[in-house]
């Protein structure tokens, strides 16, 4: 039965043309994908742009009408979407809100099981994974440009593991890119402090992609400045 939810926006990322969306159920606090009906499930424009054609951000909240769960196997949180475009409705981060960010915080080292930066779908489907979604405080995060494809990735460290992940949120994977942050000689690797304001450091949320060629990439689908406020607050919390 279709219903309505509130969702606190921590994703909305490039894919294949098209963009995927996610966040919390702000009722549940549980991770929500809305996604379409197509082959890849990715949302197009008419499908994530609100009423008055405002593309969603991280730590908006977002009302979604949704039909119907639609699990995968490397995405459990997927449900598909109503026809009419999604509702703004604030980008205020009150106490509530704030909470439900810092009981999400993901603190083990492992990301969907491991540490590696991709899984093998067979291996998930097997074992089937009971996220594909979470959000980190990383620790000496990096930003890099590959020389081969000029993609943007993450660096950075998880409780003692190391990640090396793309990034595919479309509004910092334009930031790196910029010459006006990056020069020749910091193509190697740029702290994400040379990113984010004196005041504010960055949460990340990882997601686990759609199969390709039998394998399933984690990526960085959102950078989230917060306040040190917040980060102070995590770190007492875990």
């Amino acid at each position: 039965m279709p219903r309505r939810v509130e969702l606190l926006c921590l994703a909305n990322s490039d894919k294949h043309g098209n963009r995927c969306i996610a966040g919390l159920d702000l009722d549940t606090g549980n991770w929500i994908r809305p996604v379409s009906d197509s082959d890849d499930g990715g949302l197009s424009p008419h499908q994530y742009l609100t009423r008055d054609c405002h593309d969603p951000r991280p730590l908006e909240t977002i009302e979604f009408t949704l039909i119907e769960s639609d699990p995968e196997p490397h995405q459990p949180e997927n449900w598909i979407i109503g026809d009419n475009s999604p509702r703004f409705c604030d980008d205020n981060i009150d106490d509530r809100k704030a909470q439900f960010l810092l009981n999400n915080i993901h603190s083990k080292p492992h990301l969907f099981g491991d540490k590696k930066s991709k899984i093998e779908y067979s291996n998930i489907k097997e074992s089937q994974i009971n996220s594909s979604l979470e959000l980190i405080r990383p620790e000496s995060p990096q930003f890099k440009i590959r020389d081969r494809d000029n993609q943007p990735r993450a660096t950075f460290e998880l409780r003692g593991a190391s990640y090396d992940l793309p990034i595919t949120d479309p509004i910092w994977k334009d930031k790196i890119q910029s010459e006006d942050v990056l020069s020749g000689m910091d193509l190697v690797h740029e702290p994400a402090s040379a990113y984010t304001e004196a005041n504010k450091r960055p949460l990340f949320t990882i997601s686990l992609g759609s199969p390709y060629e039998g394998t399933c990439y984690k990526l960085v689908a959102a950078i989230i400045p917060v306040s040190n406020a917040v980060i102070k607050h995590i770190d007492t919390s875990h």
